[in-house]
């Protein structure tokens, strides 16, 4: 799902009905390449925030201002 936040960031939420994380997953400190990847480009580059929540599924939220961004044309 893509929209805005209510602070006006950018919000694009994914979520599955899979079996989660286990209660103790850090992704900082996960070994796989795909985890430091997303890390990295939602945390560093977009400056935004990478949340996880593992209820009855997977819940992945990815916030970011737009203010990144100018139109190009």
């Amino acid at each position: 799902m893509l929209g805005y936040a209510e602070n006006g960031e950018i919000a694009l939420t994914f979520s599955d009905n899979g079996v989660g994380f286990p209660d103790d997953f850090d992704f900082r400190h996960s070994p796989t390449l795909g985890m430091r990847t997303v890390s990295a480009i939602v945390e560093h580059q977009l400056q935004g925030t990478l949340l996880f929540e593992s209820k009855a599924g997977l819940s992945c939220q990815i916030r970011f201002r737009d203010t990144h961004y100018t139109a190009r044309i």
